[in-house]
């Protein structure tokens, strides 16, 4: 993989860890049925990933890293196959594991993928001090799952309290 197109893996990988993860947790948390979970995030995985794919395309367009068009279209398709695998991590480990316990095992395995993705493009850019980028790269990004977790609960709290 060429480092040009490191970005758009760690972009579209990143993202699809934490967004389907958040997408989980969220409606988990204010306890919407399985079967609707599984539905919403599989049409958030493909509806985002697209997104992702097209938001790379449009940054790409003025900038003078990619020599052509044919560059720009596969940095994008790169970015949506990256979200896709990536984002799939969170929704196939909940779905595997149908106990209590699912969505712990789901935040394990997405979180361990995640500081990988992050490691390995710290790693193939040969930056300095890999362990330290890679391990606040992943602490601010909790802060978006974290975020996730508290403010869904709030949300089935007002749910369950003041509108039924």
């Amino acid at each position: 993989l060429e480092l040009i197109y490191i970005k758009s893996l760690l972009y579209g990988g990143s993202d699809g860890i934490i967004t389907i993860f958040n997408i989980l947790i969220g409606l988990k948390n204010i306890e919407i049925p399985t079967q609707n979970i599984m539905l919403i995030t599989l049409i958030v995985l493909f509806g985002d990933a697209i997104s992702m794919a097209l938001a790379d395309f449009n940054s790409n367009i003025d900038t003078e890293i990619y020599k052509s068009d044919y560059n720009k279209i596969i940095s994008s398709i790169i970015t949506f196959c990256s979200f896709i695998i990536f984002g799939s991590i969170p929704i196939i480990t909940y779905f595997l594991m149908s106990n209590k316990q699912n969505i712990k095992y789901s935040f394990i395995l997405s979180f361990i993928s995640f500081s990988l993705l992050i490691f390995i493009s710290e790693k193939m850019r040969e930056k300095k001090n890999i362990w330290i980028n890679t391990i606040k790269k992943v602490i601010i990004s909790l802060f978006a799952i974290i975020f996730t977790f508290f403010f869904s609960k709030y949300v089935n709290y007002i749910k369950n309290n003041y509108m039924n």
